[in-house]
């Protein structure tokens, strides 16, 4: 799935950076980055895979939904608890988009019939995605 112009994956790898980046800052024991690990955790079940089709069905959406929304909830709690006003207003603006595909993906609608529409293409192209990516990884290196 190609999130403007980035796959799922990366606009989550990207958010949980994001999210530890912010919660560095904070100084409170109990919003200590190790925290909010816990919280993201759920979401390397996307970000690990390096797949473009994490999940091929609407089963393995089932069960790795709950996982994905729960982890929302918590970093959702650990930001209204650790995070100034001005922080979570930043952190909701730079991580709406990849909430809202999480949001929708996980429920049933347009959004998650168009996903699993497309995963079995997805999953075709996904070794020539991957040594495409691997090459646009290597040139950026090299500048």
């Amino acid at each position: 799935m190609v999130v403007m112009g980035r796959t799922l994956e990366e606009v989550i790898y990207v958010f949980i950076l994001g999210v530890l980046r912010i919660v560095s800052s904070s100084e409170l024991e109990r919003c200590s980055p190790s925290h909010m690990t816990r919280c993201t955790d759920p979401l390397t079940m996307v970000t690990d895979r390096g797949d473009l089709s994490f999940a091929s069905s609407r089963e393995e959406l089932e069960r790795m939904c709950p996982k994905l929304m729960d982890g929302l909830t918590c970093i959702n709690s650990f930001t209204v608890r650790c995070l100034t006003r001005d922080q979570r207003s930043y952190f909701n603006m730079l991580y709406a988009g990849t909430i809202q595909v999480i949001e929708d993906l996980c429920m049933e609608g347009p959004y998650q019939t168009d996903y699993l529409r497309h995963a079995p293409c997805m999953n075709r192209v996904q070794s020539k995605y991957q040594a495409c990516s691997d090459r646009y990884q290597k040139k950026l290196k090299q500048i």
